[in-house]
């Protein structure tokens, strides 16, 4: 079941984007979000918020950057309960930046990234947040580039 919302294609079960915000298929196996791109523990988040090499804010939500030494991106979630009430704007959120990294992981690659969300963030449309996000990837792999250099 779809709808049609500023011509944007909405799953009801997953919202789907590509790059050009166009709608496309559900995820195949090959490119889903791997358990191997999450940030899992709260260690990993501490050095994220304490050793940050970028920062973006704008859209509904806030982006932290810091290097992992690894050879691929990791997200983590911190979306806040008191900023965002409603558990379908939260679990919407969640599921529109996993999406958007998916399709950007490559360009972030050796990045440990921890998206926060803003009070106004239940109040954009998805494809304001995608935008959103697609700017916020662009910044702070700038940022951690120059800064790592």
């Amino acid at each position: 079941m779809t709808s049609r919302a500023l011509g944007v294609r909405v799953n009801v079960n997953r919202v789907c984007f590509d790059a050009n915000h166009k709608a496309n298929a559900l995820p195949s196996s090959k490119n889903r979000f791997l358990s191997h791109w999450r940030l899992s523990s709260p260690k990993n988040f501490q050095h994220v918020f304490s050793a940050a090499c970028g920062k973006s804010t704008n859209g509904g939500v806030t982006v932290l950057a810091a290097a992992n030494g690894l050879s691929h991106a990791r997200l983590g979630l911190a979306i806040a309960k008191k900023k965002l009430p409603a558990s379908p704007a939260r679990n919407r959120l969640k599921r529109i930046i996993r999406e958007s990294f998916r399709f950007h992981h490559e360009q972030l690659a050796g990045l440990d990234i921890v998206v926060l969300n803003t009070m106004n963030a239940g109040k954009k449309t998805n494809a304001e947040i995608f935008t959103a996000l697609i700017a916020h990837w662009i910044a702070v792999a700038e940022q951690c580039k120059t800064s790592l250099s």
